[in-house]
């Protein structure tokens, strides 16, 4: 069985504040353990000073300001098991003033005893104070125990005063993360020992499609296109002719328009196509800067965050293996890989851009002929196919999708107006047609307490949330004259939202419907109408098969 190498660390959270990261000391541990455990290597024992509240060392207070002091003694054996061997014990030892957490830091000899004895591989020092540490790096030193770490001040007070030697990239600590600092650490001793150290090769799960990350944008769709509605609102009811108030409207909604979706797109797809442990903070700052470039197209954002999330990791890892201090590292990675992408993205974004609109333009062509018969019969097309397309698995793979490009630029949506109608409204006249049905018969007859119970707050999300719509869809499974009044409620309705609108009607479902209603602008009076119509037709058609079965089975 391999020999299990032993790290200790020691230091501190900083002087400074400039990291990311450097308030979690159970996190920064673990994350150097973890690394180390791809070398057959572990922190055996250590000892971080935390200051609280985030605070910097430079401007603390020794009588005043409270530490905690984090350490990590292991109880592995030589023999032990490989599930034993995952274990990390990580602690909060000592808590008080900085001045008693100093002189117990000081005074504890453990750490330099083990070292003395043979015990520790490595060490690693993070922004450690050598003075409160002496005993530590006297050991160290005496031992010709290497180390590595980050915090400029205090690693070349190590090398001047004690002469040890430093090796991999350790160097300053501004702007670093956890992981990179891991990394950093890890990829030090791998080239010293002369191991394999390959962390893109850990286990990784693939990463979101397109179409999964597009649709976990649907919240920051949704933020944008209420805020400019209100924005909107405002600016012609009470700031139209107010020239300071008016442009700044404007510009805000010109920055909702432009920037805000393709900006949460990149981000988001980043984020979710990190492999492993990857720092999301600089993902996030990477996909920040990419995304400058991604004007107006929601599919140039997503583009680049893919991007960002394939060039980031393996950058990082050139880079450290290089030699090159992580805080370089991170701002090559972090600003860097943002520039890059963004100019890549240039003369892409304008296209991707065409193409979405093309699609929105194909939508509005769609139910907006000049001839009133086929607008009719291409609503009532349309609305079928939504009613279909839901029930069979389309929604989330499709019809979302659409409906998230069609509000690229903040504004509602033709299939959002369709979504509410078909889906909705139609899930919202059913649910409350079988209530009110189990209200006047205290008898169930063919509809169970459950059946009920799942109507009624199907009912209420319904109209209250413009959710859950597949409450209705046992129901229309199960009998087939409510399955027919559902697709005739859809048709309908959206056919004559097609064929009495002078605009292209839209709307949004995920909201209450009032406010559904309310985001139609100029169509809202259609949109009610229409919205009655949905509701009416599964609403009645459903209570009439109720009183159809009902009346068969008393016969």
């Amino acid at each position: 069985m391999k020999r299990t190498r032993k790290i200790a660390v020691i230091g501190s959270s900083g002087g400074g504040t400039a990291t990311l990261g450097h308030t979690d000391a159970r996190a920064l541990l673990h994350s150097i353990d973890e690394e180390l455990r791809l070398l057959d290597a572990t922190i055996w024992h250590a000892y971080y000073v935390s200051l609280d509240n985030g605070k910097g060392l430079d401007g603390a207070n020794e009588c005043v300001d409270n530490a905690t002091v984090y350490t990590v003694q292991n109880d592995i054996h030589e023999e032990a098991t490989d599930q034993e061997e995952t274990r990390f014990h990580c602690r909060a030892f000592y808590r008080g003033v900085l001045k008693d957490v100093n002189k117990f830091c000081r005074l504890d000899n453990t750490l330099s005893q083990s070292i003395l004895a043979g015990e520790i591989d490595g060490l690693i020092c993070i922004s450690c104070h050598v003075g409160i540490f002496s005993s530590v790096l006297l050991a160290a030193a005496s031992k010709e125990i290497r180390v590595t770490g980050s915090g400029g001040t205090s690693l070349s007070q190590v090398a001047n005063l004690y002469h040890i030697r430093l090796i991999g990239n350790a160097g300053g600590s501004v702007a670093t993360t956890t992981f990179t600092r891991a990394v950093s650490y890890t990829s030090a001793f791998a080239a010293y020992w002369k191991l394999a150290y390959e962390p893109w090769k850990r286990c990784r799960q693939s990463g979101s499609s397109c179409t999964s990350v597009l649709n976990s944008c649907l919240p920051m769709f949704w933020g944008v296109c209420l805020l400019k509605q209100c924005l909107l609102f405002l600016h012609e009811r009470f700031f139209e002719n107010s020239s300071q108030c008016g442009s700044f409207i404007e510009a805000s909604i010109l920055v909702l328009e432009q920037m805000a979706l393709p900006f949460s797109c990149c981000v988001t797809m980043a984020t979710s196509h990190a492999s492993g442990p990857a720092p999301v903070s600089s993902l996030n700052m990477a996909a920040l800067i990419a995304s400058t470039s991604c004007s107006r197209s929601i599919l140039s954002g997503l583009l680049a965050g893919r991007l960002v999330s394939f060039a980031t990791e393996r950058l990082l890892y050139t880079l450290i293996f290089w030699n090159i201090p992580a805080t370089m590292a991170n701002l090559l990675i972090s600003g860097g890989v943002g520039a890059l992408i963004a100019l890549l993205m240039l003369p892409v974004s304008p296209v991707l851009g065409i193409i979405t609109a093309s699609i929105r333009w194909t939508l509005a062509v769609s139910v907006g002929f000049p001839n009133l018969q086929v607008r009719i019969g291409a609503g009532c097309a349309l609305g079928c196919f939504c009613c279909y397309g839901s029930k069979v698995g389309w929604y989330h793979s499709v019809i979302l999708p659409l409906i998230l490009i069609e509000m690229e630029l903040g504004d509602a949506s033709v299939l959002g107006a369709v979504d509410e109608l078909t889906l909705v409204l139609v899930s919202a006249g059913i649910c409350a047609a079988n209530v009110l049905y189990s209200t006047l018969h205290s008898r169930q007859d063919h509809l169970s307490t459950a059946d009920i119970d799942l109507c009624r707050r199907g009912f209420f999300l319904n109209i209250a949330c413009g959710d859950f719509v597949e409450a209705c869809y046992p129901l229309m499974e199960n009998r087939l004259a409510v399955n027919v009044s559902g697709y005739l409620a859809s048709g309908l309705s959206t056919a004559w939202l097609v064929a009495s609108s002078s605009q292209t009607p839209k709307s949004l479902a995920y909201l209450p419907l009032p406010i559904a209603i309310g985001v139609s602008e100029t169509n809202w009076v259609q949109m009610a109408v229409a919205a009655c119509i949905a509701f009416g037709i599964s609403f009645f058609g459903t209570l009439i098969d109720n009183w159809s079965w009902h009346s068969h089975k008393r016969d």
